[in-house]
C-alpha cells in the first residue's frame, strides 16, 4: 500500500491516522477523532480465508463487502476509505497494511479473559501505533 495516493490535501506527514474498526462504536469514535484531528479513516477489514481457497478466489465478494461497508460508513460522514483485506492471518494483516506510528481505533467487548481484538491492540502497540480500544458497549458523549 502507497502512503501517499490517497493523501488529502490537508494531512501532515507527521500525523498518520488508520483505523481498524470492527465494530460501529469503534467507528463512532474514531469519526469525532477524525473530525478533530482533520484526518481520514482508513476501514480495514480483514477477512481469514482457509489455505485450502486461493486469496485471489474472491474478488466479487471483497467489491460486495466493501461497497457494503462504505454504505455503512456514510453514515459517520467525513473522509473514509474502506479496504477488506483476504489473508491468512488477520492480525499480520493488519500489521502489515498499516502506516507506520498509525492511531487504531478497536471495538471489543469487556471480558474477564483477553479479548481478540485486546491481543490484537497489544500487538499493534508493540509494533508502534496507538491504539484505543472501545467497549461496544459504552456510552458516548455525543
Amino acid at each position: 500500500m502507497d502512503a501517499t495516493d490517497d493523501a488529502l490535501p490537508n494531512d501532515i506527514d507527521a500525523l498518520r491516522a488508520a483505523f481498524i474498526i470492527e465494530r460501529a462504536k469503534a467507528l463512532e469514535v474514531a469519526a469525532e477523532l477524525a473530525r478533530g484531528l482533520h484526518a481520514r479513516i482508513h476501514l480495514l477489514v480483514a477477512r481469514e480465508v482457509s489455505y485450502a481457497v486461493p486469496l485471489e478466489s474472491s474478488p466479487v465478494l471483497v467489491e460486495f463487502q466493501e461497497a457494503h461497508l462504505r454504505k455503512i460508513a456514510e453514515a459517520y460522514g467525513g473522509d473514509i476509505r474502506v479496504d477488506v483485506l483476504l489473508c491468512r492471518n488477520a492480525e499480520e494483516a493488519f500489521v502489515q497494511n498499516l502506516l507506520p506510528h498509525s492511531l487504531v481505533v478497536v471495538g471489543t467487548r469487556k471480558r474477564w479473559w483477553p479479548t481478540r481484538e485486546e491481543r490484537l491492540a497489544q500487538r499493534l502497540q508493540n509494533s508502534g501505533h496507538a491504539v484505543l480500544l472501545i467497549d461496544r458497549k459504552a456510552k458516548t458523549n455525543a
